[in-house]
């Protein structure tokens, strides 16, 4: 049920458990949340423009979103789970349509939203030390 779900980085604060999945795509990233894939336009140095196509980001987030907080409740961890994507590389134009999901384009924003964050319920330390060790 769980395979092939590889998370970038969680996050525990007292707010809430926080899955990120973080981007470091270059070029301009085009996209909506329902596209399969997405794609990435990239310039070469003699002014070409390649397009590639991307796995879907904001999915690849929610799944891990998702999985994370099901193997909580499994563990019986009642917990708030908040997924984000982030694109870390300042070289990255992003259009992308509405979601659900946070989108961030940069590592300070992130850090701002989970130090701004308001959460349904709070974790005390015991249970953060007992979703570490889970």
């Amino acid at each position: 049920m769980y395979e092939n779900c590889l998370t970038n980085i969680i996050f525990l604060r007292i707010s809430s458990v926080f899955v990120i999945e973080a981007k470091n795509h270059v070029g301009k990233i085009v996209g909506t949340a329902d596209d399969v894939e997405w794609k990435q336009y990239k310039t070469d140095q003699a002014g070409n423009t390649k397009i590639k196509l991307l796995a879907n980001p904001i999915k690849q987030a929610n799944w891990h979103t998702i999985n994370i907080d099901r193997l909580l409740r499994l563990d019986d961890f009642h917990v708030t789970v908040s997924g984000l994507l982030v694109f870390t590389n300042p070289k990255a134009t992003l259009e992308i349509g509405p979601s659900k999901l946070t989108i961030l384009d940069n590592c300070k924003a992130v850090n701002q939203y989970i130090l701004n964050y308001k959460p349904q319920q709070k974790l005390d330390k015991s249970h953060i030390n007992k979703i570490v060790r889970a």
